[in-house]
């Protein structure tokens, strides 16, 4: 399914309408927004419905929507002066409120148990203000059922921030396409329930798509502990995280897991450990590394081991990419797995310019480095070339310590069995995104660890694996 922008939106529908009216259009947007509430939500003659009509064409959308709902006697606050609709429910003599002051709107709102929110849509690019504020608050505050339309009010559609203040939907009805303010930063935590609707829009020209579930190869009867991948681990002093990436790898399928480290310790009876003193024996017949977990800072040793590692498949993450910005070395043979943070760091700026434009950033790292990027969070961002993968399937209990590092570990034993980085790194996204939905059905988000995800593998791979090949 494609992921859009607010600018690819206005092409579509320009697009759009030159087959379609705009009244015709809007028209079968409400008969699919009607179908969509009426199969979530159990509509009774008891209820008190107060649909916001904002000046645009979720406004529009919203009053399409009430025309179905005549019966159940809805109040339609109303900023939408669409001529077409506004006359359509004065004739079926609609509750139209035109004028209105905070009192009355807090009256109104404040016995609402259905709220249909039509107040923005994508296109909001400042903050909310005034009178909007005001009703965004409102809506916040009262005891119903919030039903957004495209996009909750106040989210941003292209950077999913929210502009001063934001409506916290119950479901969200998405129209054709996510957009990518559907999915990061902020959105997650004001959609509530979201589902697509498709209404007959033109197809996007876009190369940006929800992440897909992958289908995993069957493993074959004849078939050996290398036919599986060979995959090295290099850590530091913090050998926690350099472990649970090995246990990680192992997991998820890998016919050898090695691990290279300050002390020659038993990280696992499966796994075979090295110290530094050998580090040429570590290297022997590895089909892909894994740089970064747990390494440490400012030791130019680990330059060095860089260097000489950097012609392998490798992943590269947490401390690791340290070094990278250090050694300045496109190569699109590897992945990398920043959050924000440290994307921050690589383009020498600030968190909060990620976060406004993380399209932007993760093309700008992607043109640097000509490699595969994880940009984690709330929505994980996969990036190579023109490619853009959005993962919206974790949940916060993932927000641990460790957690990265097992993504880290899934993504090099997919590498280390000759997958592309981004194929790698698109299998392993989904991956540990159910392992953590799994844990987190176990434990909860409150009590879930690092270790959870990793033991919930298996569940995920026999999950996985029922879309096999």
């Amino acid at each position: 399914m494609n992921v859009i922008t607010v600018e690819e939106v206005r092409k579509i529908d320009k697009k759009t309408l030159e087959s379609i009216s705009e009244e015709n259009l809007i028209t079968k947007v409400g008969e699919k927004l009607f179908e969509t509430l009426i199969e979530i939500f159990n509509l009774s003659f008891d209820e008190k419905i107060v649909i916001i009509a904002g000046p645009g064409n979720n406004g529009a959308d919203s009053l399409a929507l009430g025309l179905h709902l005549i019966k159940y006697n809805p109040v339609i606050i109303c900023f939408n002066r669409n001529k077409y609709f506004t006359q359509k429910l004065e004739k079926e003599k609609a509750n139209l409120l035109y004028d209105f002051n905070y009192k009355t709107l807090e009256k109104v709102i404040s016995k609402a148990t259905l709220i249909i929110d039509g107040l923005f849509g994508t296109g909001l690019n400042k903050d909310v203000s005034g009178l909007f504020y005001d009703i965004i608050k409102l809506v916040n505050k009262a005891q119903a059922f919030v039903f957004s339309i495209d996009i909750p009010s106040g989210i941003n559609g292209d950077n999913g921030l929210v502009c001063g203040a934001a409506v916290k939907a119950n479901f969200t009805a998405i129209i054709e396409y996510y957009k990518v303010g559907n999915l990061v930063n902020d959105a997650l935590d004001y959609h509530g329930v979201s589902k697509v609707i498709k209404v007959g829009l033109e197809k996007p020209d876009s190369n940006r798509f929800l992440l897909p579930i992958p289908k995993l190869e069957k493993r074959k009867y004849n078939s050996h502990k290398y036919d599986y991948g060979s995959v090295l681990f290099i850590g530091g002093k913090m050998i926690g995280a350099t472990v649970m990436a090995s246990l990680a790898a192992l997991r998820s399928g890998s016919g050898l897991v090695s691990l290279l480290s300050e002390s020659k310790s038993i990280a696992s009876w499966e796994i075979i450990t090295f110290n530094n003193n050998e580090f040429d024996k570590a290297l022997a017949k590895k089909d892909a590394i894994c740089f970064g977990p747990g390494l440490g800072l400012n030791d130019d040793s680990n330059l060095e081991v860089l260097e000489k590692i950097y012609s392998y498949p490798l992943v590269i993450d947490a401390d690791g990419l340290y070094y990278l910005k250090k050694l300045d070395k496109p190569n699109p043979n590897i992945v990398i797995t920043p959050h924000f943070g440290e994307v921050a760091k690589l383009l020498d700026t600030i968190v909060e310019k990620i976060t406004k434009a993380p399209l932007e950033s993760i093309k700008e790292v992607t043109n640097k480095y000509k490699c595969t990027v994880v940009l984690k969070g709330p929505c994980t961002i996969i990036a190579f070339g023109n490619e853009i993968y959005f993962s919206p399937f974790g949940n916060p209990g993932m927000a641990t310590a460790g957690s990265g590092d097992v993504l880290s570990g899934i993504i090099t034993s997919f590498l280390g069995r000759g997958l592309s980085p981004l194929e790698s790194a698109k299998r392993g996204v989904y991956i540990h995104s159910l392992a953590g939905k799994i844990a987190k059905e176990k434990y909860g988000e409150e009590s879930l660890i690092a270790t959870d995800i990793i033991n919930a593998l298996p569940e995920a791979f026999q999950e996985i694996n029922k879309f096999r090949r």
